[in-house]
C-alpha cells in the first residue's frame, strides 16, 4: 500500500520531479529509452536497484515506450532536424545517435510485441550516410546502390549504419519504415523522372535504372545542354555522315553520358529519321552509268522486296512498292537542305549530299568515271531512311550483292531469321456465299487474278496486294470482288485433319546402334538384339521456310528461295504435286495431311518420327525435262508410290535393313493391285509403266 502511494518519481537525465503514472522506469537499457522517447515519455530513475516488473506495474509505469510512441519520436526527431542538429552538436549523443536509438528500440519492439506502426505523409525517416534523410517510398531494399538515382531513388544500402545494422538484426524494421523489399515500378519511375529536381546527373541513372529493369519508359532526358525533356523530343546520333552537313548544336541530343541503347529504347528519335533531307539543287548528268542500272534493276526485283520484308516484317508495303517505282538518276552536282521539324538545322559550310530522294527519284551523285563504294552506301542510307528499317549497314550489304540468290547469303551472315516469312501464292477457293465480307488477310479474286487484303481504305475501296510477294499494290473497289477464297477454311479444315493423327505407338523414338557388325535396339535402358544387315547413307540437312502454295503443307528451300517467285513452272508444281499426292495417298488408304512436301535441291524424303517429308526436286528435275503436266505424267504416280512404299515401312523398323526391306515387299504385295487400278483410271498402261519406271516400283525411293 505504501508503495502505491509513491507517485512523484525523478527523472533520469534531470528536472523537476514527475510522475511514475504513464512514464518508463526501465529495467535495463534506460540511455536508449530515453533517447528513443524522450519527446513522448520521460525515463525515471531507478536509485541504482534494479527494480522488477511488478514493482513497475504497481507504480503505475511502463518497463519500456510503446512502439507507437517510438515511431511518433523518430518523426519529431526528423522532421525538427535542423534545429535538433545545432542542439545537440556538442552533446555526447548526437542526433545521428538518437536516431539510431529510434530504430534499434523500434526494431526490437516490433519482433517482441508483434505490434504495428505507420508513419504519415511518406515523411523523410530515413537516415542516410551524410546525415540526410529521405522518403521511405523513395527508398529500396532491392537495388544496388549502383543503380538508384539520388536524390530521386535510393538503395536501401546507402542509409546509415545504425540503420543497416539494425535492419540487419530485425527484418520487419525496413518493411515497416515504409521501405520497399523489392524494385520500383515502371509508373514511379516514370513520375519521378518528371519531377523538377534539376540533377542531370540522376536524370541520367533514373533512365538507365528504368532501361535495366523494364527496357523502355515514358522518361525524361538530359539533353547536350543539361536540359531535361521528355525522351520523344530528344534525338541520339545514329548518323555520321551528317556531320558536316547539319548544325547539331541546333539539336536536342541526348547527354553524351547516356549510352545509345539505352535512349533508344526509352523513345529517343535517331537523327537519321528525325533531319529531314530536301533538294536545293541539281543538275542532272549525261552519261550513262552500268552500276546505277543494276542498282535499278536490284531495287525493282522481287527477291530485293522478299529480303527486305524478311528482315522488316512489318515494313510499309505501300513505300516498299514505291520504292520498286523509284529511278535512279545520275547527279554531277547535288545540294541539299537539313530541317528537324520547323528547324533548319544546315550548316553554314555544309557539303554536297552524295544521294538524296525527291518525290519518285533518288539522285546519285557522280564525282568521276564511275559510281564508287561511297555511292552505294549513300544509296543504302537514303532506301533505309525511306523505308524505316534502321540498319542502313545490311542494306548497304543487299546493295552489293553480284547475283539475286547472294541476298539470302547476306541475310543469313546477320543472323536474320526466316520461319516468320508469310509469303502467300494463293489456294483454290469456294464461291463466296451470300452475306460474306472479306476482311484484311483474305486472299480474293479481282478481275481474275488473286490478291491479298492489305487494309481497308473505306468502307467500299480496300488495299490489295497484288504480286505474290506482297510488295505491289493496288486500290480495289469491294464490288469488283468475285470469289472469296476460303483460305482461312482450308486451313482450319487441314488441321482438324492432322490432329486426328493418332498417338505414336511405343518405339518410334527407339534408338538403334550398330556394334561389330550387330544391331542393338535401346528401349528405356535395356538392349534387344536383332538379327538384321544394316547400312549407313548420308544426305544433306534440312534448310526450307514454310510457304503457302495451294492447299498444301509445303516448304522451300531457304537459299533458293526467290527461284519459287521467278519460276511460274515452280508453283504450278507444287499445286499438280499436291493432286497426285492425293492420289495416290488413296491407294494406301493414307491420309495426305500427314504428309509435308518441300523443295531441295540434292536432300531426300525423310521419316522423321512418323512423319513423312516428301521432296518435289525430282519431279521438278523430271518436269523441265519433259515440260509435261505432272497429272499426265506416270513418273509422277511412281514416285509417290515408291515413296510411300519406302516410308510407311519405316513405320516398323527405322533402320535400312533386311527387316525394313521385308516390310517394304509386303506394301508393295498388299496395294499392288489399287495401284495398278490407279494407273488404268488415270489412262496409263500398268505394264509399261512397269517397264518404264521399274526402279520407282521394285526399289527404295530416296
Amino acid at each position: 500500500a505504501e508503495i502505491g502511494e509513491l507517485r512523484l518519481a525523478e527523472p533520469r537525465y534531470g528536472g523537476s520531479l514527475v510522475a511514475f503514472q504513464g512514464n518508463v522506469l526501465p529495467i535495463s537499457g534506460a540511455s536508449r529509452e530515453h533517447y528513443s522517447s524522450w519527446s513522448r515519455r520521460v525515463v525515471v530513475s531507478s536509485f541504482g536497484a534494479t527494480p522488477r516488473l511488478s514493482t513497475i506495474r504497481a507504480l503505475g509505469a511502463e518497463p519500456t515506450a510503446s512502439a507507437e510512441d517510438v515511431a511518433r519520436h523518430l518523426a519529431y526527431l526528423a522532421a525538427h532536424k535542423p534545429e535538433l542538429d545545432r542542439r545537440f552538436r556538442d552533446d555526447r549523443v548526437t542526433l545521428r545517435d538518437q536516431l539510431g536509438c529510434c530504430y534499434e528500440s523500434l526494431g526490437y519492439l516490433l519482433a517482441s510485441s508483434g505490434a504495428d506502426v505507420a508513419f504519415r505523409d511518406d515523411a523523410p525517416i530515413v537516415l542516410l550516410r551524410g546525415g540526410a534523410l529521405a522518403r521511405p517510398s523513395r527508398v529500396f531494399a532491392g537495388l544496388d546502390d549502383d543503380d538508384d538515382a539520388p536524390p530521386v531513388v535510393y538503395s536501401l544500402r546507402r542509409a546509415d549504419d545504425n540503420l543497416l545494422a539494425a535492419a540487419a538484426r530485425y527484418p520487419r524494421l525496413a518493411a515497416a519504415l515504409g521501405a520497399s523489399a523489392g524494385k520500383p515500378r515502371l509508373a514511379q519511375l516514370e513520375t519521378w523522372s518528371a519531377e523538377p529536381h534539376g540533377s542531370v546527373d540522376a536524370a541520367i541513372r533514373l533512365a538507365r535504372l528504368a532501361y535495366k529493369l523494364y527496357g523502355h519508359g515514358a522518361m525524361r532526358l538530359p539533353d547536350s545542354a543539361g536540359a531535361i525533356r521528355p525522351a520523344v523530343d530528344t534525338l541520339y546520333d545514329d548518323a555520321p555522315w551528317l556531320e558536316r552537313r547539319v548544325d547539331k548544336s541546333k539539336l536536342p541530343l541526348a547527354h553524351p553520358a547516356l549510352e545509345r541503347k539505352v535512349v533508344q529504347a526509352l523513345g529517343a528519335e535517331p537523327t537519321s529519321r528525325a533531319v529531314v533531307e530536301t533538294a536545293d539543287f541539281v543538275v542532272e548528268s549525261t552519261t550513262r552509268f552500268p552500276e546505277l542500272e543494276a542498282w535499278q534493276r536490284l531495287l525493282t526485283s522481287p527477291a530485293f522486296a522478299a529480303a527486305v520484308r524478311r528482315a522488316r516484317r512489318d515494313v510499309d508495303a505501300t513505300r516498299l512498292a514505291r520504292l520498286r517505282a523509284t529511278r535512279l538518276v545520275a547527279a554531277s552536282k547535288l545540294g541539299a537542305r537539313y530541317r528537324y521539324r520547323e528547324l533548319d538545322a544546315t550548316a553554314a559550310d555544309a557539303e554536297s549530299s552524295p544521294a538524296l530522294r525527291a518525290d519518285d527519284v533518288i539522285y546519285v551523285l557522280v564525282a568521276g568515271d564511275k559510281p564508287g563504294r561511297r555511292c552505294r552506301a549513300s544509296l543504302a542510307t537514303v532506301v533505309d531512311r525511306y523505308l524505316e528499317l534502321g540498319d542502313r549497314a545490311l542494306v548497304g550489304e543487299l546493295l552489293g550483292v553480284d547475283a539475286l540468290d547472294e541476298l539470302v547469303d547476306v541475310l543469313d551472315a546477320y543472323e536474320i531469321p526466316s520461319l516468320e516469312l508469310d509469303m502467300r501464292l494463293g489456294t483454290p477457293g469456294e464461291t463466296c456465299v451470300a452475306g460474306d465480307r472479306p476482311a484484311v488477310g483474305d486472299v480474293v479474286l479481282a478481275d481474275g487474278a488473286r490478291v491479298k487484303i492489305l487494309a481497308e481504305i473505306d468502307r467500299e475501296t480496300l488495299l490489295c496486294a497484288t504480286s505474290p510477294d506482297l510488295v505491289e499494290t493496288a486500290a480495289v473497289r469491294r464490288d469488283a470482288l468475285v470469289d472469296l477464297v476460303a483460305e482461312r477454311k482450308a486451313r482450319e479444315a487441314l488441321v482438324a485433319r492432322a490432329a486426328l493423327v493418332e498417338p505414336e505407338p511405343p518405339g518410334v523414338d527407339d534408338v538403334y546402334l550398330e556394334e561389330e557388325g550387330e544391331a542393338s535396339q535401346l528401349r528405356g535402358g535395356d538392349t534387344v538384339r536383332l538379327e538384321t544387315t544394316t547400312r549407313t547413307r548420308t544426305s544433306p540437312g534440312f534448310d526450307l521456310v514454310r510457304v503457302d502454295v495451294a492447299n498444301a503443307l509445303f516448304f522451300h528451300h531457304r537459299p533458293t528461295l526467290h527461284e519459287l517467285y521467278d519460276d511460274a513452272g515452280r508453283r504450278r508444281l507444287v499445286k499438280e504435286a499436291a493432286l497426285v499426292l492425293d492420289r495416290v495417298a488413296a491407294v494406301f488408304g493414307y491420309d495426305p495431311a500427314k504428309v509435308a512436301l518441300f523443295f531441295q535441291r540434292g536432300a531426300v524424303s525423310r521419316f522423321v518420327r512418323q512423319k513423312l517429308f516428301f521432296n518435289l526436286a525430282p519431279l521438278d528435275k523430271r518436269r523441265r525435262h519433259t515440260g509435261a503436266d505432272l497429272r499426265a505424267d506416270p513418273f509422277a504416280y511412281c514416285y509417290f508410290f515408291g515413296l510411300f512404299v519406302h516410308k510407311l515401312a519405316h513405320f516398323f523398323d527405322v533402320v535400312h535393313g533386311t527387316r525394313h526391306h521385308f516390310f517394304m515387299t509386303e506394301f508393295r504385295c498388299h496395294f499392288a493391285l489399287n495401284f495398278v487400278a490407279l494407273l488404268a483410271r488415270q489412262g496409263f498402261d500398268p505394264a509399261q509403266v512397269e517397264a518404264q519406271f521399274p526402279h520407282l516400283i521394285h526399289h527404295e525411293v530416296f
